[in-house]
């Protein structure tokens, strides 16, 4: 019966729409950081096989948790803030 019950916590965990959106933001937030400005933010979505309209609500997210900010220079128009070390 334990195994039953871990087996449908961890299938309730795979189909959670917020755990899959969290991992769709730390994809997005890590190719972002390897793109090294050479992609503008819809082209690096879509190589990670997101739609335009997802990207933008990925992105819209990332802006209001603070891991990502504006820039003018660059063909991407955003890139990772600045991590805090908790030294």
């Amino acid at each position: 019966m334990k195994q039953t019950k871990a087996i449908v916590e961890e299938i309730t965990k795979v189909n959670d729409p917020i755990v899959e959106n969290n991992v769709h933001k730390e994809r997005y937030l890590g190719a972002l950081k390897q793109n090294n400005g050479k992609l503008d933010e819809e082209e690096l979505g879509q190589s990670i096989g997101f739609s335009k309209e997802y990207t933008d609500k990925i992105i819209d997210e990332l802006l209001s948790d603070g891991r990502i900010k504006s820039q003018t220079a660059g063909t991407c128009r955003y890139k990772p803030t600045e991590e805090k070390s908790g030294i």
